[in-house]
C-alpha cells in the first residue's frame, strides 16, 4: 500500500477537504486495521478507520467532515473508499506548503512516504510518477485525480 496522490491546498473549505490518496499495489486484499497517518517521521500519527484495500484498488483517507460530493474541487468517483481520520488530517490539517507523510501498517512499519513540497496553489496535487512505491522521490505537482489513475 502506497500513498500516490495528496491534496494539501483544495479550493474547497480547509482542512475539511484535504485528502492523501493510497492504493494497493500488491495482488493480494491488505486489511487496513491498525494502519496510520503522521505528518511526523517520530509519531504514529491517526488511525485510519477499518477496511480491506483490494489489489489495485485506491482509497482515500480524509478528515471525518469530507464531503465527496462538495463541488469546488474535483468529485469524488462512486464507490471509492473513504478512510475516516479525525477531525484533521496530520497536525491541524495538511499544510499548503508541502509536509512529509508517512503510513505505516500495525506494526508501525512504514509502508510509504510523501515528500514535503508545495502543489502550487489551490486545487493541485502532488502525485506519485512511477517511482518506487515506498520512496517520498518521484511526486510532481499534477492535477488532482481523486480515486482515479
Amino acid at each position: 500500500v502506497s500513498i500516490v496522490e495528496v491534496r494539501a491546498d483544495p479550493v474547497g473549505p480547509e482542512p475539511t477537504q484535504e485528502y492523501v490518496e493510497v492504493l494497493n499495489f500488491g495482488s493480494v486484499p491488505i486489511d487496513l486495521d491498525g494502519f496510520t497517518l503522521s505528518d511526523r517521521p517520530d509519531a504514529p500519527g491517526d488511525q485510519l478507520a477499518r477496511g480491506t484495500l483490494a489489489p489495485r484498488e485506491r482509497a482515500l483517507i480524509v478528515a471525518d467532515a469530507f464531503d465527496p460530493d462538495e463541488d469546488s474541487d474535483p468529485r469524488v468517483p462512486p464507490g471509492v473508499a473513504l478512510l475516516r481520520v479525525d477531525r484533521s488530517l496530520g497536525s491541524g490539517g495538511l499544510s499548503n506548503a508541502g509536509e512529509p507523510l508517512f503510513l505505516r501498517d500495525a506494526l508501525g512499519h512504514r509502508l510509504s512516504a510523501a515528500p514535503a513540497i508545495s502543489a502550487g496553489g489551490p486545487g493541485r496535487c502532488i502525485v506519485r510518477s512511477g517511482a518506487e512505491a515506498r520512496a517520498a522521490e518521484g511526486f510532481v505537482v499534477a492535477p488532482c485525480t481523486p480515486g482515479l489513475p
